[in-house]
């Protein structure tokens, strides 16, 4: 934004003679300046503007952020630009700009001999109507360039004689298009009446590439988008020089090719659209959880925490659930464990309670140490085990609950209760003389309630008890609980349900967050407390869905038309998803295309999980250990020699190879 004071005859005369009138004037200006850039900044305020200005580095020295524009557009160098007493055109200027205004191509060699070739385009016949987005398509292009638009406006009078001269010069010359002079005469009336402004508007695309051969191919590629856009495009030739100087904010004399545009017009050419950046830093955990690519090649700083970007939220407790919706096949269980991969990283690493479905996340669980239980169906018991629940916490066992059973027989409770006690198959469950849950050796524990989700009679009891574990860790350290396919434990009452409807209101005051997982809202949005999870929900992860229903997407996930247009056009097979986080969404991907044995962790199959099992009671009776001693480093370049596709054949599996379930340790 450039303010430029109305000067008269009589006050340059004034000016160049009286210093007080001038430091007066100078005064007034920027006093004006600042009031209409705090004007825009407040109108911006929800995109985080960032005014630029000077700072001061440890050693003193005094550095622009509008010099380092200036000289990334005229240098292509990203580098701190001092402030020194001396003109801004004697210093800054420092690689070699080469212009041919026989081609229009233009070379910028910099200080250490990299070239940057470029072309510039301008345009040349307009769409006969604009609107806000009309160029987002130029977007997408994935090679760099710089947009510049500039739009000075008329006053009034000049405005309406501007488009008196056009409407006389289309009625002289015979034109018939009766239409347009009809609204030039609408137009002429709404600039009276102060509806838009009128002013010359300015705009050149600059593009560039690394290679000669290779800028031919994007100058046309350019053109095409404009051209879907409605626009007729021309490439700057004998003007090249004048075109490229014209990106400085202020050079209006070298501007080519100005058009009369309204303010309406200018709105739509220059809507500031852009992709959401997500927030690098300053976030309630620290830096960004992790770094997407949006679809234009952008980085996309991601978090579960949603806040302010331009807000320092470090240790606040901010909202942070998040909900997932994908597919099978979509890469839901990769994205989620990769997600849960990257929160690691941070200081202090979140604990992490993993509710698995079909043991997606088992070999991740291992791989990062942790702990993994298989939950097995056992109806019979199910009464025993919640009994459990009611006794003190000292005598919470099932041997002891035993003993006071009658033995009846073979077919009896006591008989079918031996399992469950300590020694026998099931006594890791519940009957270990140290809780298996623990904690203190790793961050992250795993559940697998595949076998007992659709049974409430047996899920009811076991769910609660690992909910009164979970209990126990939400004492304001960072916690992560992650529910795959949570509608399915949501059915009907039980402790889960209250515990995800009342956790998910409270859960953010003690430094903890829930991450919630299904194939389709369908199923979930079904569940009474849907409107609660949803109204708590701060970050919604959606894959593609071509069937995708608009009544659950809009109705119930309260996404935008556009943002259900994304979730229903995108490939199942693109690794793409939409991240929305209150107004802001983008599109990003993650493409682990080549990480072959990542993914075989991140996304067990069967086959693996298999594998890894075989890998596991090998190496630990190499190591004179049991399986659940094993390190990850002891493990894991075994399962990566022997996974299914590694090129090495792994040994078939067989029931008798396979370890018992137990609790790691």
């Amino acid at each position: 934004m450039i303010y430029r004071p109305v000067v008269s005859g009589k006050r340059f005369v004034e000016k160049s003679s009286n210093v007080e009138r001038l430091q007066a004037e100078q005064s007034q200006a920027i006093a004006t300046i600042l009031e209409l850039a705090g004007n825009v900044e407040a109108v911006l305020k929800d995109y985080a503007p960032n005014r630029m200005g000077m700072y001061e580095a440890p050693n003193g020295v005094v550095f622009s952020e509008v010099l380092e524009l200036y000289g990334y557009i005229l240098n292509r160098l990203d580098e701190p630009v001092p402030v020194l007493n001396a003109a801004v055109k004697d210093y800054l200027p420092v690689s070699r700009q080469r212009f041919s205004s026989k081609t229009g191509d233009f070379v910028l060699t910099t200080p250490n001999g990299v070239n940057h070739f470029g072309a510039i385009l301008n345009i040349k016949e307009y769409v006969e109507g604009t609107y806000p987005g009309i160029l987002n398509g130029l977007k997408y292009l994935d090679f760099e360039y710089v947009i510049t638009h500039s739009f000075s406006p008329m006053g009034r009078q000049d405005a309406l004689k501007a488009l008196e001269r056009t409407k006389g010069m289309m009625i002289s010359s015979g034109d018939k298009a009766v239409s347009q002079i009809i609204e030039m005469d609408q137009a002429m009336d709404q600039l009276a009446s102060g509806n838009f402004v009128l002013g010359e508007y300015h705009f050149t695309m600059a593009v560039y590439s690394t290679a000669q051969e290779t800028l031919s191919q994007q100058v046309a590629a350019t053109r095409a988008e404009l051209s879907n856009a409605g626009f007729v495009s021309v490439k700057e030739d004998l003007a090249v020089t004048s075109a490229f100087y014209a990106q400085f904010p202020g050079n209006w004399k070298y501007r080519t090719r100005l058009a009369n545009v309204s303010s309406l017009n200018f709105l739509g050419l220059s809507p500031l659209h852009n992709f959401a950046t997500g927030k690098k830093q300053n976030n309630p955990w620290g830096d960004c959880v992790t770094t997407l690519q949006t679809t234009n090649g952008q980085p996309y700083f991601f978090n579960f925490h949603a806040t302010h970007p331009a807000e320092n939220s470090y240790g606040e407790k901010a909202i942070a659930n998040t909900m997932v919706i994908g597919k099978s096949g979509t890469g839901k269980t990769a994205l989620i464990n990769f997600l849960l991969s990257q929160v690691q990283k941070l200081d202090p690493a979140p604990t992490i309670f993993f509710f698995d479905k079909d043991r997606g996340a088992e070999i991740f669980v291992r791989a990062c140490g942790g702990n993994y239980l298989a939950l097995e169906n056992e109806e019979d018991i199910y009464r025993a085990v919640e009994a459990v629940l009611d006794t003190p916490m000292h005598l919470r066992n099932m041997t002891n609950f035993q003993k006071s059973l009658l033995n009846l027989g073979d077919d009896g409770l006591f008989i079918r209760m031996r399992k469950w006690t300590a020694g026998n198959s099931l006594g890791w469950v519940f009957d270990n003389p140290k809780d298996t849950v623990d904690l203190s050796r790793a961050n992250i524990i795993g559940f697998d309630y595949t076998e007992i989700i659709d049974n409430p009679e047996v899920r009811a009891p076991v769910i609660n008890y690992l909910l009164h574990r979970l209990e126990a860790l939400i004492d304001g350290r960072r916690l992560i609980y992650v529910m795959d396919e949570f509608w399915k434990i949501l059915d009907g009452k039980g402790g889960l349900k209250e515990f995800a409807k009342n956790k998910q209101k409270t859960i953010r005051k003690q430094n903890g967050l829930g991450i919630f997982a299904t194939q389709s809202p369908e199923d979930a949005l079904a569940s009474d407390i849907s409107a609660a999870l949803i109204e708590q929900t701060a970050t919604m992860i959606l894959l593609p869905n071509p069937n995708a229903s608009r009544e659950d997407y809009v109705d119930g996930l309260k996404l935008t038309d556009a943002e259900y247009q994304v979730v229903v056009s995108l490939d199942e097979r693109s690794r793409r998803f939409l991240v929305k986080q209150g107004h802001a969404s983008a599109v990003c991907q993650l493409n682990l295309r080549g990480m072959d044995d990542a993914l075989a962790v991140i996304s067990a199959s069967t086959d693996n999980i298999e594998i890894m099992h075989e890998v596991l009671a090998r190496e630990a009776e190499e190591a004179g250990v049991r399986p659940d001693e094993l390190t990850p480093d002891q493990w894991l370049p075994s399962f990566y020699e022997n996974r299914k596709g590694s090129g090495k054949k792994p040994s078939p599996a067989s029931p008798t190879s396979r370890p018992a379930r137990s609790a790691a340790r």
